[in-house]
Order: C-alpha cells, then structure tokens, then sequence
C-alpha cells in the first residue's frame, strides 16, 4: 500500500519517459497571471506555455500581491539597506547580474524573445525571493526558518527542468533516462509552489504580527483591507462558477 502511493506501481518500464514533467510546470509570471478573464478585475491574462493552465495556477489575487509589496517596502526600509554600504554593493551587483543573465538569455533565446512586461516580472519575483530568503534568516527562530527548505525545494521542483516565463523558454535542462522514473513521481510539479507559497506567505504574517504588535488597530485595518481587496479582484469566480452551472 504504501509502494502503491508513493506511485510506484503506476512508475513502470513501460511508461517511459517523463510524462509531463517539465510541461505541467510552473511560469515563473504565475503569481501575477490569473490565466482567465474572470479570475482577476483587476489583473488581465498574461502568456503561458501550454500544461501550466491547471497544475501552474498559482495566481495569489490583488491583496496579497499587495501584502507582498508592503513587505518589501517596509522590510527593505527597517532594515535601513539603503544606509548599508555592503548591501548597496550587494544590490548593484544583483542588478547587474540581473542585466547581464537578461541580455544573456535576449542572445541565446534567438526565436523566443523576452518581453519588457517578463524582465520586469522576472526582476520582481527574485527580488521578493531575496528579501524573504533574508528575513527568514535574519528575523525568524530557527525552528521556523527550517521551513525555508521545503520551501525552496517545492519552488526548485515546481520550476522543472524547463523553466519559463511567459510563452519564453529560459532554459531547458536535460534529464538522464536513468533518472526519468524519479521525475515521473512528481510529473505534475506545478503544484509544488503551493508549499512554497503557503510557507512564504506564513513568514509575511510573521513579520507583520511581529513588527505591528504595538499598532493593533493599523493591523486589523490592514488584514480587513487586504481581504476585502482580495474578494474584490476575484469577485468573478463565483459568477463564472454560477454561469456555467446554468450551461450544464
């Protein structure tokens, strides 16, 4: 029983192959594409490579997009970085990293150009990655930024072995055919980012109970306004639910 759930029975010689691997993967503009008209009023679509529409969906809504912005600001501004020369030389180095991997990619990509709209998306997700790598190390007990683990494994395994942004192909890594049968058990990888976003998400709260604890009612203020905009922006899920409940 325990073989048959880890898949093992369904991870024969015969189905070779990866299986989807790399296909049901994760884009990296995920967490601000709601992939449908009616998932946001507020964000519209944005390309996706085929496969990422159902095991990829890791749009995260207007208010906690937001959230995520006040942290980094609030983050990057306690933490006074901009009076801090060796974080200054930190930066314009990750920024020139950033530039060179960009126009790296621009040349080696030759049919599949990058966009304005995905360097600056690309730019944004790993800057939160960053500031959150560095909170959990900084600011967390131990016992808690343990979760950073996991949480960058899901992340490494949700991106598969293609990883890409938009309908952009950043880079493709071949897999051995020895090694096919371990890819298989997580073919559908996509859905890993949901550990990745769950932990990444209770690390935000962390440091906004911590850091409002003396401001209760700005606190309150906040989560009331973080989720009425969020039950704003997908107001249209239910409608489009009902709608295509009348269809059937």
């Amino acid at each position: 029983m325990f073989t048959w759930i880890l898949g093992y029975f369904y991870n024969q010689p015969e189905n070779d192959g990866l299986l989807g691997f790399g296909h049901y993967s994760m884009n990296i503009n995920g967490i601000f594409n709601p992939m449908n008209e009616n998932f946001s009023v507020l964000f519209n679509s944005l390309p996706f490579r085929n496969g990422q529409k159902s095991e990829g969906y890791q749009f995260l809504g207007a208010g906690l997009l937001l959230l995520f912005l006040i942290f980094n600001i609030h983050y990057f501004i306690k933490q006074e970085y901009y009076k801090n020369r060796k974080f200054a030389y930190f930066f314009i180095g990750y920024l020139s990293i950033s530039l060179v991997l960009i126009s790296f990619f621009g040349n080696f990509l030759q049919e599949e150009k990058l966009s304005i709209l995905d360097v600056v998306l690309l730019f944004l997700w790993i800057t939160q990655l960053v500031l959150l790598i560095d909170f959990s190390r900084k600011k967390l007990s131990k016992r808690i930024s343990y979760l950073l683990i996991p949480a960058l494994v899901c992340l490494l395994i949700s991106l598969s072995n293609e990883i890409t942004i938009g309908e952009t192909r950043l880079l493709k890594i071949e897999i051995a055919h020895e090694l096919n049968g371990i890819f298989r058990l997580v073919r559908s990888s996509g859905r890993f980012y949901w550990v990745t976003n769950l932990i990444f998400m209770t690390f935000i709260f962390a440091y906004f109970h911590k850091n409002f604890e003396r401001k209760q009612s700005f606190k309150y203020a906040l989560l009331i306004f973080i989720i009425s905009l969020q039950l704003f922006d997908m107001q249209n899920i239910k409608i489009s639910s009902g709608l295509d409940k009348e269809h059937k």
